[in-house]
């Protein structure tokens, strides 16, 4: 059986002159407008979720207090307008010897600094 809906629609459209027209086309205008801005938004928020996801590794998760060998302090600041992520690390008293972050031979003593060697100078 067809539906009496379409032919309906197209009459009610073709009736109704230009101006009926006209108001129709903006009504669909709003629509996929609508659409496209519920679409954009449900976008950003996918996104930025998975961006998060990739990015929780920088911020490794608190051990509990009596098996941690250092802590962590990340800071952010500016060098020649140039954003610069610093971590500072610190080996706590008499606990057992921490393994060495990922990129260096051997987990920093009191005093040295490591550099990115993408650091320009």
């Amino acid at each position: 059986m067809r539906s009496p809906v379409l032919p309906l629609t197209w009459h009610l459209a073709r009736s109704a002159g230009r101006r009926g027209f006209q108001s129709q086309l903006l009504a669909a205008g709003a629509a996929a407008v609508g659409a496209f801005v519920l679409l954009l938004m449900l976008a950003a928020c996918l996104g930025s979720g998975a961006r998060a996801d990739r990015t929780t590794w920088r911020m490794p998760d608190a051990a509990p207090a009596g098996s941690a060998t250092a802590v962590q302090a990340v800071t952010s600041t500016h060098v020649r307008h140039r954003p610069v992520t610093v971590v500072s690390l610190a080996q706590l008293p008499d606990r057992r010897p921490t393994p060495a972050p990922p990129g260096l031979s051997a987990f920093p003593k009191r005093g040295e600094v490591y550099v990115s060697p993408a650091w320009p100078g």
